[in-house]
């Protein structure tokens, strides 16, 4: 099937509308595939008034878009630098560490926050997380969903896995003990707003899939809601400027801090 360029450019801007997410107006293939999996999704065979007008109204489709359009592409421990400076900050602190982890995806990375600190023999009194994602599908894979073996693989040992998994029907569940450390909760990070303030906030791999705009009123966000002198760890290759933050670095890992 072949879609007019004008049907490809408002679908594009409905899915940003939705998600935050950038579809490039030149990677064509890009967007039909997607549309294409959006028409089945509606059971539509033709992209006209009625199509656009169901993507835009009905709220019951909004959250399965999001579970198709957001790449919930992870793993525990990934890039294990940041969790070692997460549990350099919470030992020497003083007082509770108030810890947010957003666009969380499926948990592995506000998970991978409570075994680091966990193992360190930081104890529950000293920190709090609170994990965020969009997709509210990928927020209930902790508990109703489970981890396959080699996604705890790409990660975790098999001394934490015992510790810390139990195994059903061939797949792993956080352990109570640190599954209870963690809030989950859905959060659009462009339209939702948050309703407390952090010592550190880690929003990993997100910005860059925005426009610039999107990544800019994003970073105000995140540091509204940043205590003074509070961290924003953002992912490796994601740099930004603003005039509250000031960059520095542990290890190699740059961070940013809320002046």
């Amino acid at each position: 099937m072949t879609y007019k360029k004008s049907d490809l450019i408002e679908f594009a801007n409905i899915v940003e509308d939705l998600t935050g997410i950038t579809l490039d107006h030149n990677q064509e293939f890009l967007i039909e595939k997607r549309l294409k999996s959006t028409l089945e999704l509606l059971r539509k065979t033709k992209v006209d008034k009625t199509f656009f007008d169901c993507l835009k109204n009905k709220k019951d489709i909004e959250s399965k878009l999001i579970s198709m359009f957001t790449n919930n592409e992870t793993s525990f421990f990934r890039d294990k630098l940041p969790f070692d400076f997460i549990v350099k900050n919470v030992q020497e602190s003083e007082s509770e560490i108030s810890i947010a982890s957003v666009a969380s995806s499926t948990g592995q990375e506000p998970l991978s926050i409570v075994i680091s600190l966990k193992e360190a023999g930081v104890t529950q009194s000293k920190f709090s997380i609170n994990a965020y994602d969009i997709d509210e599908k990928a927020l209930h894979h902790p508990l109703d969903v489970g981890y396959r073996q080699f996604e705890l693989n790409r990660g975790i040992n098999e001394e934490l896995q015992r510790k810390y998994f139990v195994v059903h029907d061939r797949k792993f569940f956080p352990k109570e003990e640190i599954l209870t450390s963690v809030k989950f909760k859905q959060f659009n990070i462009l339209k939702d707003n948050f309703n407390l303030d952090f010592n550190i906030i880690f929003c990993r791999n997100l910005l860059f899939y925005f426009n610039e705009e999107n990544k800019m009123s994003s970073v105000d966000k995140l540091t509204r809601h940043l205590t003074p002198n509070g961290i924003l760890v953002l992912g490796n290759g994601e740099k930004v400027v603003h005039q509250s933050l000031e960059e520095k670095s542990w290890n190699g890992l740059v961070y940013y801090v809320k002046k």
